[in-house]
Protein backbone atom coordinates (compact mmCIF):
# COMPACT_ATOMS: atom_id res chain seq x y z
CA UNK A 1 0.00 0.00 0.00
CA UNK A 2 2.72 2.43 0.98
CA UNK A 3 4.74 2.23 -2.58
CA UNK A 4 1.56 2.67 -4.52
CA UNK A 5 0.50 6.28 -2.55
CA UNK A 6 4.27 6.92 -3.08
CA UNK A 7 3.79 6.19 -6.89
CA UNK A 8 1.08 8.32 -7.08
CA UNK A 9 2.32 11.11 -5.11
CA UNK A 10 5.38 10.62 -7.40
CA UNK A 11 3.45 10.58 -10.29
CA UNK A 12 1.43 13.80 -9.53
CA UNK A 13 4.81 15.49 -8.53
CA UNK A 14 6.63 14.26 -11.77
CA UNK A 15 3.17 15.54 -14.26
CA UNK A 16 3.44 19.22 -12.69
CA UNK A 17 7.03 19.49 -13.87
CA UNK A 18 6.47 17.66 -17.51
CA UNK A 19 3.88 20.11 -18.03
CA UNK A 20 5.20 23.12 -16.07
CA UNK A 21 3.05 23.50 -13.88
CA UNK A 22 4.38 24.36 -10.74
CA UNK A 23 2.20 26.88 -9.22
CA UNK A 24 0.26 26.00 -5.85
CA UNK A 25 -3.30 25.61 -7.64
CA UNK A 26 -2.36 25.13 -11.63
CA UNK A 27 -3.74 21.52 -12.26
CA UNK A 28 -2.44 19.01 -14.60
CA UNK A 29 -4.36 16.01 -17.19
CA UNK A 30 -5.44 12.96 -14.75
CA UNK A 31 -4.72 10.64 -17.18
CA UNK A 32 -1.11 11.99 -17.49
CA UNK A 33 -0.66 11.77 -13.59
CA UNK A 34 -2.28 7.96 -13.70
CA UNK A 35 0.15 6.96 -16.45
CA UNK A 36 3.29 8.39 -14.52
CA UNK A 37 2.21 6.30 -11.50
CA UNK A 38 1.56 3.32 -13.83
CA UNK A 39 5.19 4.01 -14.64
CA UNK A 40 6.35 4.48 -11.19
CA UNK A 41 4.62 1.36 -9.99
CA UNK A 42 5.89 -1.39 -13.10
CA UNK A 43 9.26 0.24 -12.12
CA UNK A 44 9.18 -1.06 -8.74
CA UNK A 45 7.43 -4.26 -10.11
CA UNK A 46 10.27 -5.32 -12.34
CA UNK A 47 12.86 -4.29 -9.85
CA UNK A 48 11.34 -6.51 -7.63
CA UNK A 49 11.10 -9.52 -10.55
CA UNK A 50 14.59 -9.32 -11.27
CA UNK A 51 15.09 -10.17 -7.58
CA UNK A 52 15.63 -8.82 -4.14
CA UNK A 53 19.39 -8.19 -4.39
CA UNK A 54 18.55 -5.82 -6.57
CA UNK A 55 15.97 -4.03 -4.87
CA UNK A 56 18.58 -4.41 -1.41
CA UNK A 57 20.90 -2.10 -3.91
CA UNK A 58 18.40 0.40 -5.15
CA UNK A 59 17.32 0.53 -0.87
CA UNK A 60 20.88 1.13 -0.38
CA UNK A 61 21.53 3.85 -2.85
CA UNK A 62 18.45 5.84 -1.77
CA UNK A 63 19.65 5.39 2.01
CA UNK A 64 22.86 6.40 1.09
CA UNK A 65 21.28 9.51 -0.92
CA UNK A 66 18.74 10.77 2.36
CA UNK A 67 21.92 10.60 4.96
CA UNK A 68 24.29 12.62 2.44
CA UNK A 69 21.42 15.33 2.24
CA UNK A 70 20.66 15.54 6.23
CA UNK A 71 24.23 15.25 6.90
CA UNK A 72 24.79 18.56 4.28
CA UNK A 73 21.77 20.61 5.44
CA UNK A 74 23.52 20.03 9.25
CA UNK A 75 26.69 20.96 8.27
CA UNK A 76 25.54 24.10 5.72
CA UNK A 77 23.72 25.10 9.07
CA UNK A 78 26.78 25.25 11.66
CA UNK A 79 28.52 27.14 8.66
CA UNK A 80 25.91 29.42 8.43
CA UNK A 81 25.39 29.55 12.64
CA UNK A 82 29.30 30.39 12.64
CA UNK A 83 29.59 33.00 10.19
CA UNK A 84 26.49 34.50 11.75
CA UNK A 85 28.17 34.38 15.27
CA UNK A 86 30.95 36.14 13.55
CA UNK A 87 29.30 38.95 12.21
CA UNK A 88 27.16 39.65 15.45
Amino acid sequence: MGAAIGCLIAGEYITRVLFLSLEQNATTPVWAQKVASLVCIWGIVAINVRGSQIFQTVNKAFTVMKVTALVSIAIIGMVAFRMWLLVY
